[in-house]
This record gives structure tokens, C-alpha cells and sequence, in this order.
């Protein structure tokens, strides 16, 4: 399928060669904003055309907050659900570290 639409967009630039941007917008029943952004895009091979990722490039600091948020939350009610204290964990941890010592 990914092939096709690299295929399908390589014909329009090969049918934009020798007509105009609105010729070939009304030809192929895509916008001339579409063409423009096709015809800046490509490269001279049929590997510029293919479909770009839609990632964003930054996450806004506002849903990095939220997350941390919820991630404190999320452990805090964790905690309260099996009744673990902190303190006991730590102090497993530390049992545990000398008990390997004599390994």
C-alpha cells in the first residue's frame, strides 16, 4: 500500500512537469496546497515522496507535569493498597545487600 501512494505521488510529479500545479490538483482531486507540498518535497527519488512520521518534535511542559503527577499518584496508591511502608522496603534492601555479601 505505502508503495502505491509513493507511486501515485511520483506520477503527479511527472504530469506537473508539463502542466500547471492547478491542472494537475484538479486532475489528480487534490488540493493545490497538496501539489505545492509534493512538488517542495520531493527529491529527485521515489523515497522523498513517502509518508513522513507524525510524531511531534516536542512534548509541551504541561503533559510532562500531568505525567509525573499521575506517576506519583499512581505509586502512592500502590503503596496504600498493599500496605508497604517505605521504610520497610529500604530496610529489606539493606539486609539483602549484606546477606550477598557472604555469597
Amino acid at each position: 500500500m505505502l508503495s502505491q501512494i509513493k507511486y501515485f505521488r511520483q506520477r503527479l510529479i511527472k504530469y506537473l512537469e508539463n502542466h500547471s500545479v492547478t491542472e494537475t490538483a484538479i486532475r489528480f482531486r487534490i488540493s493545490r496546497k497538496t501539489m505545492y507540498k509534493w512538488k517542495n518535497r520531493y527529491g529527485g527519488t521515489i523515497e522523498s515522496l513517502k509518508d513522513r512520521s507524525h510524531r511531534p518534535h516536542n512534548i509541551p511542559k504541561w503533559y510532562k507535569k500531568r505525567n509525573e503527577s499521575n506517576k506519583k499518584t499512581a505509586e502512592k496508591t500502590q503503596m496504600e493498597r498493599f500496605n508497604i511502608d517505605i521504610s520497610e522496603i529500604e530496610r529489606k534492601i539493606w539486609l539483602y545487600k549484606k546477606l550477598r555479601r557472604f555469597d
